[in-house]
């Protein structure tokens, strides 16, 4: 009865140890849960922050004439730099704000632009995505010396770019170029005192861009 009853002890027990390691690998196995607050593997905010050196190639040639003055620019690009803000909406879509400070010999230009961006995921292979992107700008373009004042403008562009991931060197950092092409005009609201002058300056153009995004 004694060596019976050990026996079925015995078998009991290693049952009861077998089934501890099986449920002990299985928690093993299975993932820990994500905490409140803290975001999953890999996850994303959808943010992205760029800014670089914007290229603005247009007609910006102008000439005002008064009884006291001439007035002459012969220019047809401004340079300066872009920052920009991109937040994903929907998969393979974003909206980007950003703002442009452009400089010549004696221009100021200012452009602020809100667009979409579509970045199809099929099209290129890591570490490079392809983008399109169309939108609106607003701006104000300032010349010294003259008398009279350029208006505010609305303009559209649209262009493509790429962006190379360098995420073996910094977790989210890429480098990104493109090219759009735009049309922005100023209409010159011209003093009294001008006898004769251009009445824009702009028009369609390119502009292109290069330099860094981090995407959060």
């Amino acid at each position: 009865m004694v060596t019976r009853r050990a026996t079925w002890m015995m078998v009991f027990a290693l049952s009861l140890a077998a089934s501890s390691a099986s449920w002990a690998q299985e928690v093993k196995d299975k993932p820990a849960p994500k905490k409140a607050g803290e975001p999953a593997p890999e996850e994303r905010l959808g943010i992205t922050l760029g800014a670089g050196y914007s290229l603005w190639v247009s007609d910006l040639k102008f000439e005002s004439r008064s009884a006291t003055q001439t007035v002459e620019y012969d220019m047809t690009s401004e340079s300066g730099i872009e920052i920009f803000a991109q937040m994903e909406v929907a998969e393979e879509w974003s909206l980007r704000l950003g703002g442009e400070f452009l400089f010549g010999v004696d221009i100021k230009t200012m452009i602020g632009s809100l667009s979409a961006v579509y970045t199809p995921l099929d099209l290129m292979d890591e570490p490079v995505d392809l983008h399109f992107r169309a939108g609106l700008l607003f701006g104000s373009h300032e010349m010294q010396d003259l008398q009279g004042d350029f208006n505010t403008a609305v303009g559209v562009e649209a262009g493509v770019g790429l962006t190379y991931w360098i995420d073996e060197y910094v977790e989210g950092l890429g480098i990104q170029v493109e090219a759009m092409a735009r049309y922005l005009k100023f209409d010159f609201d011209k003093d009294e005192a001008v006898t004769e002058s251009d009445d824009e300056v702009g028009g369609f153009g390119v502009r292109f861009l290069a330099g860094f995004v981090y995407k959060f």
